[in-house]
């Protein structure tokens, strides 16, 4: 479950809004895809998203979408 605050409270991904990212701003200003959207209540709202977490699928998006997947944290590391 998460919830997004840039650029408003009220700016999380909306009922409709499935495969929609989610970023965590890392301290040298790059960002890092944590999870996409699964589902989530009517918008505007500030509540709690369900969310599938990418480490969990970053084999299926690669397989998916033939993109090559870099390991926060992990330079030089893809899978």
């Amino acid at each position: 479950m998460v919830v997004g605050y840039a650029l408003e409270a009220d700016t999380s991904a909306c009922l409709w809004d499935s495969g929609a990212p989610y970023f965590r701003e890392n301290t040298n200003g790059t960002q890092t895809l944590v999870s996409v959207e699964s589902d989530g209540p009517p918008c505007p709202h500030s509540q709690q998203e369900t969310t599938a977490r990418v480490d969990r699928i970053a084999d299926w998006i690669q397989q998916t979408s033939g993109a090559t997947i870099i390991e926060a944290g992990r330079p030089g590391k893809t899978r």
